[in-house]
């Protein structure tokens, strides 16, 4: 006994294409051809934030391109890195100086604001001693850095 296959038209809810499937296989679900997005037909269509995550998915999680390898950084890499945190602190305490000179200024100003213009000094003296420190020292990793560089070479 041959038995007569009901077929279904239905459309994509993704990408409105137009799709003719077998009823008995509908039930479980299908794939769209054209754009690859899985659905039952018949059922509400999937929200924007549910599109979204399925393309999240295809395109970071799981790429269909193998991705690039991650560059392993090099000894010279990692040592310029160490100089440029060291001075950016170097920075900070410049910025310091900067606050404490606005301090004094405000302090001069206004001689019953509790500031000690003196200790203000000493704080900034002490700042700017420390951030020319680093600078220094920043300089000397990066030139350390270079040399690493050279003997890569």
């Amino acid at each position: 006994m041959i038995q007569e296959i009901a077929w279904l038209r239905t459309e994509c809810p993704a990408c409105r294409q137009p799709i003719e499937v077998a009823s008995d296989t509908a039930a479980r679900g299908i794939e769209c051809p054209s754009c690859g997005t899985g659905f039952v037909p018949g059922s509400k269509p999937p929200s924007k934030f549910k599109r979204f995550l399925r393309e999240f998915d295809k395109r970071i999680i799981a790429p269909e391109q193998p991705s690039k390898p991650i560059p392993v950084k090099s000894e010279a890499d990692r040592i310029a890195g160490t100089a440029n945190a060291v001075s950016f602190f170097a920075k900070l305490c410049f910025a310091g100086v900067g606050l404490c000179l606005i301090l004094i200024a405000y302090a001069g100003a206004d001689p019953n604001s509790g500031l000690s213009v003196g200790a203000i000094l000493w704080f900034a003296a002490s700042l700017l001693t420390f951030g020319l420190v680093l600078l220094f020292l920043s300089q000397l990793i990066h030139i350390r850095a270079l040399l690493e560089r050279l003997s890569e070479k």
